[in-house]
């Protein structure tokens, strides 16, 4: 049987919550978790990929806020998703950039470099910020 000490958490290390009069310090610290995935749907995220994106690479580097979840236009049904979107650049109007879990999670800062540099070239008068002290845009 597992103790106390031994439980599974949601919470990152050292940041669970302490036990407060009647649970009320975790009550607030789920609401607030809670409110914050809330928001991020809102902002149309539909995975957890999605979501690391838009914590760790838009907002955290000041990126514009980016169209999730569109279709091309262009394509036959049943093309996956690189084919879908090689025939949008190809044959369409519409310009997707695919990222996956490298991208996202290990290199957000290299990768919000890219966004910058790309949405730079295409007109965004923006810059991209530093996202904390040891940030590495390459």
């Amino acid at each position: 049987m597992r103790g106390p000490s031994t439980r599974y958490s949601m919470w990152p290390a050292g940041r669970e919550p302490t036990p407060r009069g009647a649970g009320e310090q975790a009550a607030d610290e789920r609401r607030d978790f809670l409110e914050r995935v809330l928001f991020d749907v809102r902002d149309g995220t539909c995975s957890v990929l999605e979501h690391c994106y838009l914590r760790d690479v838009e907002r955290a580097h000041g990126l514009p806020a980016s169209v999730r979840q569109t279709p091309t236009g262009v394509g036959r049904r049943g093309f996956r998703d690189l084919e879908r979107d090689l025939d949008a650049i190809a044959y369409g109007r519409k310009r997707t950039i695919r990222l996956g879990w490298g991208q996202t999670v290990d290199r957000p800062c290299r990768t919000a470099a890219g966004i910058g540099a790309i949405l730079a070239a295409r007109g965004w008068p923006g810059t991209v910020v530093r996202c904390s002290a040891d940030c590495r845009l390459e």
